[in-house]
C-alpha cells in the first residue's frame, strides 16, 4: 500500500476509490452528507447536503491523475453549469481536486469563480485533501499504510523496546495502536519520555476509565472548567495524579507523572446560516456564516466561524446550558471580531459594511441559509458598544477599495493595513480621487524648487493665470506595485512668497481642480488639460 506522502495526485487510486475517499473524508465534517451514484448521470452532483432535488451544498470530486492544467477548467465549468441549471437555488458548490492547479489553471479558475457571484464556491486541492487525511486517521488508514500495523508487530519484539532504542541516541516519535481502544503517541529523546493517549476513532463502545486525583486548588479549578465549560487543561504532577494501570503502553516503563493534558473531543456539527445587520434607514447587509462547535461542557457550548474560509467577521457565540433554581437560563454572549487581514479587499469591504450597520442599530438578524432578510429573527445586542471604531474602519476600507478599483486590483490584505504611513497615503489619494474633476474655490500652493526670472515677470504682468502641475504618485497595495499621475490645475491671482526654509512658494488664489490618471491618455479622457511648459494667461 502506497504511503500518503508519496502518492502524487493520488495516482495510486482510481476514479471510483478517489470519490469514495472524498465522500468518507467530508462526511467527517458535514453532517447529512449523501453520495450520488453517477453511473446513470449525476446531474453535476457527486455528493450533497440537504435533499437531492433541493440541496444546500453540492460537492464535485474531480480525479486528475495527470495533473490539473488549464485544459481541465472546461469540464469543471461544465459540472458547475450543470449543477446550477438543475439546482438554481443552490447556495454553495465545493470542488475537490486530486491535484494542485498550475498557475494558468488557477487564473482560469479564478475567472470561473468570479463569473458566478451568485453562489459561494470553495476549492480543495491535493494539499488540502492530504491535510484532511492527516486530521482524520480513520479514513486515512483505509487507503494508506501509515505503519501502525507494522509498528504494532515490531513493538511486540523485546529487542525493539523504544526506550532501549532511545538510549542509543535515536529520537523516536511513533503513533502506535496499543490496543483496540487507544492510540498512544510516544516521544523520547533518550532522557525523558512523554506518552499521549487518545481514543481510537473507530471505537464505539464505552471508553475505558482511569482515576484522576486532584492535589491542589489549581487542579480542582482546572478540572471544573474542563467539565463545565469544555476548556482544555494542562497540569503538572504537583497538581494532579492518575492511576494509569488501564493505560497500557508496550515497552514503556512506569514512572512518575510529569504532566497531564486533557483536550476534550468536540464534534464540529457544522451549520450554515445567514446573518443580517441593519442600519438606521432600514437597509441591511448580509453575511454567509458557517458555525461549528469549538467547545462544549455541561454548562456552556461555544460555536464559532473562526475556521470558515474568507470570513471577514468572526463570531463566537457562547450559549449557557445551565439553569438556575428559578428555571431561568443565563443569557448567552456573542463576541464579534473583524478579520480583514488575510482576506481580499472586496471581501473585507463586505465585513466592514456589515459591522458599520450593526453598530448603528445593534440588531443582528438570523435566518436559515436558504432564507432571506424577510425570514430572519432578530437579536438585540444590548451591550454592543464599538465606540465608533467600526464606522472609522468602514471609511478606511472603503478608501482602500476605491483606490484598488481605480488600479483594477483586488489584493489580499496583509499587516500593511496597520501601517500609519500606508493609512495616510491611501486616505490622501482617495480624497483626491473623490474630488477629481471638481472645481473647488480656494487657494492652491506649490513649492518651487527654483525660480526663473521670466516666470516671475510673467506672473507679475497678469492678474489671472492658469497653473498646470503634474506629480507622480507610486506605492504598494498589499504587495502590488501601482503608480498614477496627478495633475493640478489652479486658476486665479498668483504670487510668489519666501518661506522659512529659504525656499519660495507659489500661491494661486481662486479655484483649483485635480485630475488623476494612470497615464496621459487616461488624464485626457478625464477632461484634464494638457500640461504646457509655461503658465498661460486666463
Amino acid at each position: 500500500m502506497t504511503a500518503l506522502k508519496d502518492d502524487k495526485y493520488f495516482r495510486s487510486l482510481d476514479n471510483t476509490r478517489w470519490e469514495e475517499l472524498c465522500y468518507l473524508l467530508f462526511k467527517e465534517e458535514y453532517v447529512g452528507l449523501h453520495r450520488v451514484n453517477g453511473s446513470g448521470g449525476d446531474e453535476g452532483i457527486d455528493a450533497y447536503v440537504g435533499t437531492f432535488d433541493d440541496p444546500r451544498i453540492v460537492f464535485q470530486f474531480k480525479f486528475f491523475p495527470g495533473g490539473f492544467g488549464k485544459g481541465q477548467i472546461g469540464q469543471i465549468g461544465n459540472s458547475l453549469s450543470t449543477a446550477l441549471e438543475k439546482r438554481p437555488g443552490l447556495s454553495k458548490w465545493i470542488l475537490v481536486s486530486s491535484a494542485e492547479p498550475t498557475p494558468e489553471a488557477q487564473r482560469a479558475l479564478d475567472v470561473l469563480i468570479a463569473g458566478h457571484p451568485e453562489i459561494n464556491i470553495e476549492v480543495f486541492s491535493e494539499g488540502d485533501v492530504k491535510s484532511k487525511l492527516i486530521k482524520h486517521p480513520s479514513v486515512r488508514r483505509m487507503y494508506y499504510d501509515d505503519g501502525t500495523e507494522t509498528l504494532s508487530k515490531v513493538l511486540a519484539l523485546s529487542s525493539m523496546d523504544p526506550l532501549n532504542r532511545a538510549s542509543e541516541g535515536v529520537r523516536i516519535y511513533n503513533e502506535s495502536i496499543v490496543d483496540e481502544r487507544f492510540i498512544a503517541t510516544v516521544t523520547t529523546d533518550g532522557k525523558s519520555t512523554a506518552t499521549a493517549y487518545s481514543l481510537h476513532p473507530d471505537y464505539i463502545d464505552s471508553p475505558p476509565t482511569f482515576t484522576v486525583r486532584l492535589k491542589t486548588k489549581k487542579g480542582a479549578e482546572a478540572y471544573s472548567k474542563l467539565m463545565r465549560l469544555g476548556t482544555p487543561i494542562e497540569l503538572s504532577g504537583d497538581d494532579v495524579d492518575i492511576d494509569d494501570s488501564d493505560l497500557p503502553c508496550p515497552g514503556v516503563s512506569k514512572g512518575e507523572l510529569q504532566s497531564l493534558k486533557i483536550v476534550p473531543f468536540v464534534k464540529p456539527c457544522l451549520s450554515q446560516i445567514r446573518f443580517y445587520a441593519f442600519d438606521e434607514q432600514g437597509g441591511s447587509q448580509t453575511l454567509f456564516i458557517e458555525l461549528q462547535t469549538v467547545s462544549e461542557g455541561t454548562e456552556r457550548i461555544v460555536r464559532s466561524n473562526s475556521k470558515q474560509k474568507n470570513a471577514p467577521v468572526v463570531f463566537k457565540i457562547s450559549t449557557s446550558l445551565a439553569t438556575h433554581e428559578d428555571s431561568i437560563t443565563e443569557a448567552g454572549t456573542v463576541n464579534i471580531t473583524p478579520r480583514f487581514i488575510g482576506n481580499r479587499v472586496s471581501v473585507a469591504l463586505k465585513g466592514a459594511r456589515f459591522l458599520s450597520f450593526l453598530s448603528q442599530t445593534r440588531k443582528l438578524g438570523v435566518s436559515d441559509v436558504d432564507g432571506d432578510v424577510g425570514d430572519s429573527s432578530t437579536i438585540f445586542l444590548a451591550d454592543l458598544n464599538d465606540k465608533g471604531i467600526w464606522g472609522h474602519q468602514l471609511a478606511y476600507i472603503e478608501a482602500i477599495s476605491r483606490v484598488c478599483r481605480f488600479f483594477d486590483v483586488d489584493p489580499t490584505i496583509d499587516d500593511t493595513l496597520k501601517d500609519e504611513k500606508f493609512f495616510v497615503s491611501v486616505m490622501r489619494l482617495d480624497g483626491k480621487m473623490r474630488t477629481a474633476g471638481t472645481e473647488i474655490d480656494g487657494t492652491a500652493t506649490f513649492r518651487l524648487s527654483e525660480t526663473n526670472p521670466d516666470f516671475i515677470n510673467f506672473l507679475n504682468s497678469h492678474e489671472t493665470v492658469i497653473i498646470v502641475a503634474d506629480f507622480d504618485w507610486s506605492g504598494s497595495l498589499f504587495g502590488i506595485n501601482v503608480s498614477a499621475r496627478i495633475r493640478f490645475v489652479a486658476k486665479g491671482a498668483a504670487s510668489v512668497e519666501n518661506d522659512d526654509d529659504s525656499g519660495r512658494t507659489l500661491i494661486v488664489k481662486g479655484s483649483y481642480q485635480t485630475f488623476i490618471g494612470k497615464d496621459e491618455d487616461s488624464l485626457r479622457a478625464e477632461g484634464a488639460p494638457p500640461a504646457p511648459p509655461l503658465p498661460t494667461q486666463g
